[in-house]
């Protein structure tokens, strides 16, 4: 349980973890996630009309700002972050070596660009929508190939906790169907990890928005069949702890049942925290880490670290317009407490359930059109030529091997 312990000078981030069983592991060691999500905004300052507008925090030329963060990050106690819009176009090497060096594991979020078919929304009466839709076209070339590009600059750094391709699509229960196109995304980022010769097979995942009509289906149908196609991890959403409640209130009870029965693939939340009581106190904490929780979850990350006008103050931490003042909100300290007080439990007040086979285990897919749920198995071809893909990681790996001999030779 060592993976707990927190301190102002964490060990670095250097060790890659694993998957294991419905576990995740360090070096041997159980490892629990203690995170917190790191989305940032742009500031009015840069565009005072674009609240809205994605932001990549971890560009090299973000590094700086990233910096000023860390020791928060510290303060905090956390031992991960996860992030999403990444640009593939940009540089990440240095905020990564950052957070390497602070101790800090990051899970990176993927696919998040795919939509739903517009006419299945809402607002557009969908009573007449076609469930049975062909998926393949909303597996687009480009969306993959930008996915490759971000998963090969960013796979080989050993604090890459997972890639989690978003699951948000199919909040939509119309839409269940596209969940073809996001298991086609798990499949061939996985064949992409493998055909990088000597590279690192970083856990591929899956994240869930928080939808209780189709939320076991969704984990049943990333985690049946063949391994190759399967997801490594499940990341759900979960908002319905609110203020003084209990595991048994909260619902987290029958969710944390209701995942157990569904399988045994490694889990942790991808968000959790709502601000429907304030201030948020942060009880949910202490049963994520205690033994109600840990036979199924490895912890998750708290939502979320920046707080900026549109966050509807779920940020624990407020960045002036400038960037140069930092204040920590009321909820900082309370999570903050929290964490450090599940630092100090002994082991069996943490995990005493025994790690579940997942490796070898090969469930059902969930059957079609019950709670709405429409996915099959067939699933769309890979929109693109893998010879390609294997001469791009040629050339690349070719030049990588020269910037090391010209780094030498200077």
């Amino acid at each position: 349980m060592s993976e707990l312990l927190h301190s102002l000078t964490p060990t670095p981030a250097s060790i890659p973890i694993i998957t294991r069983g419905n576990a995740f592991y360090r070096d041997g060691k159980r490892f629990f996630i203690k995170g917190i999500s790191y989305i940032p905004r742009r500031r009015q300052d840069v565009d005072p009309f674009d609240w809205d507008a994605k932001l990549d925090p971890l560009t090299d030329d973000r590094a700086e700002e990233l910096r000023k963060n860390i020791p928060l990050l510290h303060e905090l106690g956390v031992n991960s972050i996860s992030v999403q819009h990444l640009d593939s176009s940009k540089e990440h090497s240095k905020a990564l070596k950052l957070l390497e060096k602070a101790g800090i594991y990051v899970a990176v979020t993927v696919c998040d660009s795919i939509e739903a078919p517009p006419q299945a929304r809402p607002a557009n009466n969908p009573q007449d929508f076609d469930t049975e839709f062909d998926t393949a076209p909303h597996f687009r070339r480009k969306m993959i190939r930008d996915t490759f590009t971000l998963v090969s600059q960013l796979a080989d750094h050993p604090n890459i906790l997972g890639f989690t391709v978003s699951g948000d699509v199919v909040g939509l229960p119309l839409v269940s169907k596209m969940a073809e196109v996001l298991r086609a995304c798990v499949r061939d980022i996985k064949r992409f990890l493998k055909l990088r010769r000597g590279g690192r097979q970083v856990p591929v995942g899956i994240s869930a928005a928080d939808r209780l009509i189709n939320r076991f289906a969704h984990l049943q149908y990333f985690s049946a069949g063949d391994p190759h196609e399967r997801a490594d991890y499940f990341a759900p959403d979960c908002w319905s702890w609110a203020g003084k409640s209990s595991f048994q209130i909260s619902g987290w009870k029958n969710m944390v049942e209701g995942f157990e029965r569904t399988s045994p693939m490694p889990m942790f939340l991808n968000a959790y925290g709502t601000n429907v009581v304030k201030p948020r106190i942060w009880a949910e904490v202490l049963c994520l880490y205690s033994p109600d929780m840990t036979g199924v979850f490895s912890g998750g990350f708290a939502y979320t670290f920046f707080d900026y006008a549109r966050s509807g103050g779920y940020g624990v931490v407020a960045v002036s317009e400038g960037g140069r003042r930092r204040t920590k909100r009321r909820d900082f300290s309370s999570l903050e407490s929290k964490f450090r007080a599940v630092n100090v439990r002994l082991p069996e007040e943490v995990a005493i359930a025994g790690i579940k086979r997942y490796e070898e285990w090969r469930g059902e897919f969930p059957e079609r059109q019950v709670n709405r749920w429409f996915a099959t198995p067939e699933l769309p071809a890979f929109p693109g030529d893998w010879t390609e893909v294997l001469q791009q990681l040629d050339s690349e790996q070719e030049s990588a091997v020269f910037k090391r001999v010209e780094g030498v030779c200077l």
